[in-house]
């Protein structure tokens, strides 16, 4: 095993979780995942000596042999009684679960997501059953798992058919958990969902997979739109289609229902596709969201609505800079205005886009 961190700017990056174990194989001797095949589970764990070698470069500074025979004594004693703890108490070992019936390579979710000590239970619990998990505790926090996170402890289950779409996926609810009937009922109504287990850790359910959609193919070219207005903070609402990341729109607070964003362009067009990039602020994504047509007449029709934390993480995975919400439009959509409305708000995060695209076709349907 050897200890690998960054050698950017190290204290800076080793703090920020950059840090971490390489396990290195003799030839012939991996799996096809990388793990030795000798070892039949595997826990790195990192002390950092600070401490001693403070203290080390403390007594090599010292000139004087007396006073290294006055100081030495001292200071030992100091750290003893400094650092001594008569009794030291220790949380249980959280309890393991048995998901011997469930394919090994089935990801594992448990609910709900946080706080620390629930996660890393979470992890420990893998280091047992030996599924790959979709939440745990680490050093590192990718900008994803804010968004993931986020949405589960907002029992937003629309952020499970993105788990989905490479496989089943496994759900454990835990038992002692204030939400536990909640997060159980909501698990328990996705379609295909079985209860295959009941533990004193809580209730394992299965979730089949869910392929993805094909995205759409024919989205045309991207159109630029004449103006961008919006019913709250709408002096700044420009900044959300000057092909800049870095400026951006948002509500003045919290996200509310009700808050809306249009778009208008200069002659009627077929749209395709939407993508609303919140760039950096990854959690100012619309929490439910319905997206209008506004057709030559005046008339206006929604066209496609529904929560987006998925579509969310997915931006995130694949963009992280841009982090765009994309949105695939039925067939048919055809007008001079989208808008874009929040039916659904947020406690304390507001809803922000830093740019606002849409793809399509202009001229003759």
């Amino acid at each position: 095993m050897w200890l690998y961190h960054s050698h950017n700017w190290e204290p800076r990056d080793i703090e920020a979780g950059l840090i971490g174990p390489m396990v290195i194989t003799r030839k012939g001797m991996a799996r096809p995942d990388g793990s030795p095949k000798d070892v039949d589970r595997e826990f790195a764990m990192l002390f950092m000596l600070c401490l001693a070698q403070a203290g080390a470069l403390a007594v090599a500074g010292l000139k004087s042999v007396r006073a290294r025979r006055i100081l030495i004594p001292l200071g030992v004693v100091v750290i003893l009684a400094e650092g001594w703890v008569p009794k030291m108490t220790i949380v249980p070992v959280p309890e393991t679960i048995d998901l011997a019936g469930i394919d090994p390579s089935v990801r594992v979710l448990e609910l709900p997501v946080g706080p620390v000590f629930s996660e890393t239970a979470t992890l420990y619990r893998a280091t047992v059953h030996g599924h790959p998990l979709v939440n745990g505790y680490s050093g590192y926090v990718p900008a994803h798992y804010y968004v993931l996170s986020t949405a589960l402890r907002a029992r937003d289950v629309s952020i499970l058919p993105m788990l989905r779409e490479t496989g089943p996926l496994a759900v454990i609810v835990q038992r002692d958990a204030e939400s536990s009937d909640r997060y159980a009922a909501l698990v328990s109504d996705v379609p295909g969902a079985k209860m295959v287990a009941r533990s004193s850790v809580g209730r394992v359910f299965l979730l089949p997979p869910q392929p993805a959609p094909s995205p759409r193919t024919d989205v045309g070219v991207r159109l630029t739109p004449r103006s961008v207005v919006a019913n709250v903070n709408n002096d700044i609402a420009p900044l959300m289609i000057d092909g800049d990341i870095t400026t951006l729109w948002g509500s003045p607070k919290a996200q509310e229902a009700g808050e809306e964003v249009t778009v208008t362009f200069d002659a009627p067009a077929t749209f395709a596709r939407v993508v609303l990039q919140t760039g950096d602020p990854v959690l100012d994504y619309p929490r439910l969201l319905r997206i209008s047509v506004t057709d030559e007449s005046g008339a206006r029709r929604a066209v496609w609505e529904g929560r987006t934390a998925g579509l969310a993480v997915q931006g995130v995975l694949r963009d992280r800079f841009h982090a765009p919400v994309q949105i695939d439009l039925p067939d048919g959509v055809r007008g001079t205005q989208l808008t874009f409305t929040l039916l659904e708000g947020d406690d304390e995060i507001p809803w922000a886009i830093s740019e606002v695209q849409v793809f399509g076709k202009t001229g003759s349907p």
